[in-house]
């Protein structure tokens, strides 16, 4: 069975570029820079810790703190030590958050101090094993170990939720996260040049293996109706982001404060704007294309644990006048099917051009099963007679005469795209 860890492409750039920076954190107070070798270093700090405290190979780690470098280096140093990471989403709510403590059956936590003193209230996290960050930093006395690891193994996995369902674990194998890698790669190739600030643990992987810096703010982690578009500016300027990757909400936000306050030459040396999680309107890629003039506009549909599915420029979604979301063209090695979903059988393509049907889509870094939850996988999952297994997205599509993939809403009409 083929193995290779998903972080050695990470490696080879840490030797290749030992001084290049890696990652940049920026705070009210500071800008901290971490290079290749540094990143390393504290990788091999952490890797000390999991050892220490017992880990063992496949066993799973809830990490619940804030956005940071200690956060995006123990991530890669659980992987690189072949255990697994899962995140969980702290906006779902405290019942479906510790839902998901409990459906994850991690063997520890690591969280702040603030966790430490509220767990005592809930008697089915007495038996986790819980550190802080810092409890896991040991004294580096060996290089960094690469555990091989299958391209079956587990690697991640992120719990989220919808409007009114249950937390779901969405998983993502060693190779999983490599086809997505690649995938990324060709629809947003990055040189070791570009510095890109992203909120999203995925997206860093692709920035790391692409030997770019990965840009982080206290900033990006919080909600947009937190978010503070005055420090946020600055930062971009103090940081000398080049590319800025964020969900269209949060880019909402700062568009409007940019336009308002007249602050487009602060923004000249962005020049690529990559808008993930949902489609973008017409509305917001105007917005963005006059707040950040020297900027290129790229949607990159798909869920973030396993976009890209699609990829369109926000020049040609703002000129277009379509009904629904243009979300543009498949990403290369991406099948796709447009499906009535009143159809029991195994349904039929339908026709290519203008009709509606729900999307489904395979391709090798869409995931396979949610985590634990064969119910949840079976309603979102089909096999063809060829044994592809296909992902059936819940969104409403159709295909116009270009041949480009428009998106109309929920299939159980919880809401439409972009709002």
């Amino acid at each position: 069975m083929h193995t290779q860890n998903m972080i050695t492409p990470i490696m080879q750039q840490s030797r290749h570029q030992p001084n290049h920076p890696a990652l940049t954190a920026a705070t009210e107070h500071a800008v901290q820079t971490l290079s290749y070798q540094a990143l390393t270093h504290k990788m091999q700090q952490f890797q000390a810790g999991l050892e220490h405290h017992q880990f063992r190979i496949r066993q799973r780690i809830i990490l619940l703190f804030p956005i940071s470098i200690d956060l995006y280096a123990l991530v890669l140093a659980i992987l690189a030590s072949g255990l697994v990471v899962v995140f969980i989403d702290l906006n779902m709510g405290k019942k479906r958050v510790f839902s998901a403590i409990r459906k994850a059956k991690a063997h520890g936590i690591v969280s702040t101090p603030m966790f430490a003193n509220i767990r005592w209230l809930f008697p089915h996290l007495w038996l986790l094993r819980y550190l802080t960050p810092t409890q896991l930093l040991y004294d580096a006395r060996q290089p960094l170990k690469i555990a091989p690891c299958a391209l079956t193994d587990m690697a991640i996995i992120s719990f989220t939720c919808s409007a009114t369902g249950p937390a779901k674990g969405i998983t993502q194998t060693h190779g999983q996260l490599a086809a997505q890698q690649a995938a990324l790669a060709k629809v947003w190739p990055l040189s070791t040049d570009k510095k890109v600030l992203t909120c999203f643990p995925t997206l860093m992987l692709h920035i790391l293996r692409s030997g770019a810096t990965a840009v982080i703010s206290t900033h990006a982690a919080k909600t947009p109706r937190t978010l503070d578009p005055a420090f946020a500016l600055t930062t971009y300027e103090q940081c000398h982001v080049s590319v800025l990757s964020a969900e269209p909400a949060y880019l909402h936000r700062m568009a409007d404060y940019i336009l308002l306050q007249h602050a487009q030459k602060r923004t000249q040396h962005i020049r690529q704007i990559t808008v993930h999680a949902t489609p973008a309107s017409r509305m917001l890629c105007r917005k963005l294309l006059k707040a950040f003039p020297t900027a290129e506009i790229q949607i990159l549909y798909g869920p973030t644990a396993f976009e890209p599915i699609t990829y369109v420029r926000g020049q040609t979604i703002a000129r277009n006048t379509g009904s629904g979301y243009l979300v543009g063209r498949f990403v290369p090695g991406v099948a796709c099917l447009l499906i009535d979903p009143r159809q029991k059988h195994w349904p039929k393509q339908l026709p290519a051009i203008g009709t509606v049907g729900e999307l489904w889509v395979h391709a090798e870094h869409v995931m396979h099963d949610y985590w634990d939850d064969p119910v949840a996988t079976q309603h979102a999952k089909a096999i063809d007679p060829q044994h592809r297994r296909w992902h059936k997205t819940g969104d409403l599509a159709y295909f116009d005469k270009h041949h480009r993939l428009w998106l109309m809403g929920r299939i159980s009409g919880q809401r439409l795209f972009g709002q």
